[in-house]
């Protein structure tokens, strides 16, 4: 089973696969391994109190990038916040 958006790059009109169709046949994976983390951490209970952590194959893995940097996180929190006008709640440092 495909994605719709994958299904509609399957082929050029000479019948070579586009590039898109080939990393998702050489790379990717099942529905089901897809949605295995995810199901786990709606279902697990020792997934019931983590929050704020980033997944991946049932593991907390490191944010990648300035997701990782607090200074970062604080000044795209500031800055989202002038960009809708303080409708959010405040971010405590």
């Amino acid at each position: 089973m495909r994605a719709p958006w994958a299904r509609r790059a399957h082929g050029t009109a000479s019948g070579h696969p586009r590039p898109v169709q080939w990393v998702t046949d050489t790379f990717g994976s099942t529905p089901e391994k897809g949605a295995d983390t995810v199901l786990w951490l709606a279902t697990a209970p020792e997934a019931a109190t983590v929050s704020g952590k980033l997944f991946a194959k049932r593991k907390v893995i490191r944010t990648p990038g300035q997701g990782s940097d607090p200074a970062a996180r604080k000044r795209l929190w500031e800055e989202s916040e002038k960009l809708t006008a303080g409708s959010g709640p405040s971010m405590s440092s």
